[in-house]
């Protein structure tokens, strides 16, 4: 008698651990269910939008309308445009007002500059204070992605953009100036192939006649 309730204790013992065992494999099961599919999905994810891998663009080459370019921002003092890039390589100054070009180093045949135009502020201690900002590298890029090298179709087809003046080159060439006053940025757009050679960046508001980089003093408005 006392046999066959060992046995009987013995044989409810096993059925309880083969039950706990169940258990503990249809939990792995499930826990491993919840987490395969997302780790799938994701890859799946990133696999049908590559946009998704794009690179950032960097802000330090980024054109904002109206507001700066890379580092350099309007209203920003010259003190603290030099102690964010440098001194610049070439420039002129008279009756309060300056002209400051930072040139590439580049080997190449070609080069690119970042020019800035500043005057004096208004304060009861002027300081030249950035006007205008002009880049010719094609790495700066507006936010619509616009940079030198585009076509003036497509600049026409992302910005409001007028021709309001022109000015000759070394060659006897035309250049005119496309000028987005509202937003305030400018495109200088090569009459032979109608490709962008420089960005302006100025005061929203203000048209290139009320002001515009003296780089050019043979500007002729339109």
């Amino acid at each position: 008698m006392n046999m066959r309730r060992n046995q009987h204790i013995l044989y409810i013992l096993f059925l309880l651990t083969l039950i706990a065992c169940n258990g503990k494999e249809q939990e792995t099961e499930h826990v491993s269910n919840n987490i395969e599919p997302a780790v799938t999905t994701a890859d799946t994810s990133v696999a049908e939008k590559p946009e998704l891998a794009r690179t950032v663009v960097d802000s330090a080459f980024l054109i904002v309308p109206g507001k700066q370019v890379g580092k350099v921002a309007l209203g920003m003092t010259t003190e603290k445009v030099i102690s964010l890039i440098g001194k610049p390589d070439s420039g002129d100054a008279a009756m309060g007002k300056a002209l400051s070009f930072w040139i590439s180093n580049s080997k190449r045949r070609s080069y690119h500059y970042l020019a800035i135009f500043s005057s004096l502020s208004r304060d009861e201690m002027p300081q030249h204070v950035v006007r205008q900002i002009q880049v010719t590298s094609p790495r700066f890029h507006t936010p619509a992605n616009l940079s030198t090298g585009d076509p003036i179709a497509a600049i026409r087809s992302k910005l409001s953009v007028l021709p309001v003046a022109y000015y000759l080159t070394d060659d006897q060439e035309k250049v005119y100036i496309f000028d987005d006053a509202a937003n305030g940025i400018a495109f200088e757009v090569s009459a032979i192939d109608s490709l962008c050679t420089a960005i302006t960046v100025h005061e929203p508001g203000k048209t290139v006649q009320q002001a515009y980089l003296p780089i050019h003093p043979d500007l002729v408005q339109l």
